[in-house]
């Protein structure tokens, strides 16, 4: 059986369990067994015969009050037999980071792991000095090694031995022990459980999540926490200690919901990274590159751009005031200006398109490094202090004090910057500083938590995009990530502006479902507040079920009538399902609250015209296009209907300024109508032809365009 093949069987047993089809779940297992390795035979055959067991009895009628639990215990036992045969099967043939690692380690991985820890704690001293304070090169590059090893031992898939689990969680907030070790423990027991559920480890990520002090490692915690109580929400139900444990935590971490929510905004936020890269490189990067261009052009022609000698010196430092002008006047400045600046508001990941070619550096080939946080308790340059050179020491401290990077950016940052001459590291460390200026009051703004949430996620984001076996890992920015519909998470989010953040931001990324989603909650449990329906509305509305955000709308309109936007979205809702005598009643609304508005006539006389109510309709195209003369938007509708209602020589005048534009192929087609109707028939014909040749699929288009108007 090849490794796919027991791959795929995996997949469909966890599947089974999942969707609580226990008896297929257990034959696929068997036939699992059978085909890969035939030792998990006699285990499975005693779960089958439990299985029978509970179904005879059930079908002969007896009642046992002992039913349920054992169902339950044979569900559980079932995951746990799943998941032993998946760690077995996979460490044995499956060429994946974690299993490689797990194989390579043989017998080391599960009798060593808390002595570790347990040496840390024993060997330092009550405050671990800093990098200048005492403890020596030797030392620190000793305790980076074994914490290496450490990270690489838990990160593997298998269970905790018994018995450890309250030692890791009182180690894991011990202070004694060096705070960046703490922080790799944490990411390595979220690998570890991704990969495979193990209840214990959840259980020391919620321990430390609930009593660390110390704001990255309560994150790491927290978000491996969410992390596995997402991957493996259908087996939370199964964890007997996991209420009384989640208690726990909310009784000693009271803003969990918030940050619950912060966290998910952040991950929301990263997962259009990549579009927001490609983006850059396919329009912004060009559209620079063509300013550039064409700003040296412009530049070129000014009559100050060459100067022979003898001349008047220029001032380097004055702005040509005329650039101010020819940059309001290229629309892509301000495509680009506004793209930018929603970026910036919405906390977007500039920095990964900028660092994500520079992680080949050697120091980053250890896995464990990819989740060190940045610390001068670390041997960061790899070599003693005192051979570190000055732009070297002075750009760790430059990167320590910069909040905007996250950890794994600034030890590529600093590994790469350490081989470049001396002016360019400090024009960067200047030019970096400016940056740092401009993020760091936001950031701080924000408070400690907050900045490490961000920071950490995208640690995250870079090591399973960017590291060199990330496809070995499943890609947590692939999953929606929707915490707060998680059961066992979702008791605690009871806090409506919690949830309305995230329906919010969910609807600025135009992820409409998701939004939805959380509106419908929302506006269950408040069903007072007009906003909210509005959003609802308009989350169904994109979607496409108009039918739905009508009554949305409706429902926003009791609470609060006369909305100017609810009244506008409830007329283009009716005009949608060709209700047009309803849509004129919002318009007419509309129009008496707020008289005078061009595309308010505009949209009147368009439904009018749909009811052929064509002389009506034609009084409010001519309002309209009193109001604003000058839109062909307006001229288009107006001189169809003056053709409808037989003013054909009205008709022509207005086709004529609609077709010394940027007239379409429809435009032509409707013209050539108009002189046939005045019996111009060589006129109609040559307005035909231009229609074909404007119709970009040709003569095909055309004359279905043709049929319809027949």
């Amino acid at each position: 059986m090849s490794i796919q093949e027991i791959e795929k069987a995996l997949v469909e047993i966890a599947e089974l369990l999942d969707n609580r089809r226990l008896k297929d779940a257990l034959d696929r297992m068997y036939g699992l067994a059978v085909a890969a390795d035939r030792s998990w035979i006699s285990e499975i055959e005693n779960s089958l015969e439990t299985y029978r067991n509970l179904l005879h009895y059930r079908t002969m009628g007896v009642k046992d009050p002992m039913e349920g639990e054992i169902y339950e215990r044979l569900l559980r036992d079932s995951y746990t037999l799943a998941s032993r045969m998946r760690t077995a099967l996979l460490t044995s043939l499956s060429s994946r980071l974690p299993y490689a690692k797990k194989r390579s380690m043989g017998r080391k991985y599960v009798p060593d792991m808390f002595y570790d820890l347990q040496v840390f704690s024993d060997a330092q001293p009550p405050v671990y000095p800093e990098m200048d304070e005492g403890l020596t090169f030797e030392q620190m590059q000793s305790d980076a090694c074994a914490a290496s090893e450490l990270f690489d031992r838990l990160m593997v898939p298998g269970h905790l031995p018994e018995g450890e689990e309250e030692d890791f969680e009182d180690l894991l907030c011990d202070e004694v022990i060096p705070l960046y070790i703490r922080c790799l423990a944490a990411s390595a027991l979220t690998l570890s459980c991704l990969e495979q559920f193990d209840e214990k480890k959840l259980y020391i990520l919620m321990h430390t999540a609930a009593y660390a002090e110390d704001s990255c490692l309560i994150v790491r915690a927290l978000v491996g926490f969410l992390l596995i109580c997402y991957r493996h929400k259908n087996r939370l139900d199964l964890c007997a200690e996991l209420p009384e444990r989640m208690d726990e935590l909310e009784d000693c971490r009271p803003d969990l919901a918030y940050l619950t929510a912060m966290i998910t905004l952040r991950f929301i936020v990263s997962q259009e990274t990549e579009g927001m890269v490609r983006r850059m490189q396919e329009e912004f990067i060009p559209d620079i590159i063509r300013l550039s261009n064409k700003m040296e052009e412009h530049l070129s022609q000014h009559p100050t751009a060459s100067r022979r000698p003898g001349e008047e010196e220029l001032n380097f430092g004055e702005i040509n005031p005329e650039w101010h002008d020819f940059m309001k006047e290229d629309d892509s400045v301000r495509r680009l200006s506004e793209a930018f600046s929603r970026y910036y508001e919405e906390g977007a990941d500039f920095m990964h398109a900028s660092f994500m070619h520079l992680k080949g550096v050697s120091f980053l080939q250890e896995l464990s490094h990819w989740f060190l946080i940045f610390t001068k308790e670390y041997p960061i340059a790899e070599r003693p202090e005192e051979e570190l050179e000055a732009g070297e020491r002075a750009l760790i401290d430059f990167l320590s004090l910069t909040p905007h990077l996250c950890d794994v950016d600034k030890y590529s940052l600093f590994h790469n910057m350490r081989k470049v001459p001396d002016a360019m590291r400090t024009q960067f460390t200047s030019t970096f500083g400016e940056i740092r200026e401009h993020y760091a009051p936001e950031l701080e703004e924000e408070g400690g938590i907050l900045l490490e949430i961000w920071r950490y996620v995208l640690d995250l984001y870079r090591f399973f995009k960017l590291h060199p076996s990330h496809a070995d890992f499943e890609d947590i920015f692939r999953w929606k990530l929707d915490f707060h519909n998680v059961p066992l998470i979702a008791e605690c989010m009871t806090e409506l502006k919690d949830l309305a953040a995230i329906a919010e931001c969910y609807m600025q990324k135009r992820r409409y479902a998701e939004a939805l989603d959380l509106y419908h909650t929302l506006t269950a449990r408040c069903a007072t507040d007009p906003d909210l329906f509005q959003k609802r509305g308009y989350c169904q509305q994109m979607i496409g079920d108009v039918r739905e955000a009508l009554e949305s709308y409706r429902m926003a309109d009791l609470l609060r009538p006369n909305s100017r936007w609810g009244l506008r979205r409830m007329a283009a809702c009716c005009r949608q399902l060709k209700q047009f005598h309803e849509a004129l009643t919002y318009y007419d609304r509309y129009d008496r609250l707020f008289p005078d508005e061009a595309a308010i006539q505009l949209s009147i006389g368009h439904c009018l015209m749909e009811l052929r109510q064509y002389s009506d309709a034609l009084k409010y195209y001519f309002k309209a296009d009193y109001l604003d003369p000058d839109n062909v938007k307006v001229w288009r509708p107006l001189a169809w209907c003056l053709f409808l209602e037989g003013r054909y020589e009205q008709a022509r005048s207005r086709y004529e300024k609609i077709l010394a534009g940027h007239a379409t192929a429809q435009d032509w087609l409707n013209a050539g109508h108009t002189e046939w109707a005045l019996g111009n028939l060589t006129g109609a014909i040559d307005r035909y032809k231009q229609a074909v040749q404007a119709e970009s699929e040709g003569l095909s288009v055309f004359l279905a365009l043709f049929e319809q108007d027949r």
